[in-house]
């Protein structure tokens, strides 16, 4: 006996996760992105690479022993930016940051 009928939808049948917040606001963002597009204009063009690249690398990493690392230079690069952005809207000068990784 089936718990439900074959070919129909169950209610307790998880939806993958599409959309979560953006790093900064409370806008809600595709999940392939950090920011919002308002708040991600204001982040550097090489801190955006360097988002990129480490998002990049730690998506081909994910099954690889490569993965914590990649993970930790991911975090490292997206921290940055949120860091950025937010002093920019408390209206503080940005620090420069230490050398952002490179990714695979």
């Amino acid at each position: 006996m089936y718990m439900h009928q074959p070919g129909q939808p169950t209610s307790d049948r998880k939806r993958p996760i599409t959309k979560h917040r953006c790093a900064v606001c409370d806008r809600w963002v595709p999940i392939r992105l950090l920011m919002c597009g308002e708040h991600w204009r204001l982040v550097p063009a090489d801190l955006q690479l360097a988002v990129y690249r480490t998002w990049n690398a730690l998506s081909r990493a994910a099954h690889r022993m490569s993965y914590a690392r990649c993970r930790r230079e991911y975090d490292q690069a997206s921290n940055a930016a949120i860091s950025f952005v937010a002093s920019l809207i408390k209206g503080e000068t940005p620090e420069p940051e230490t050398p952002l990784p490179k990714g695979d």
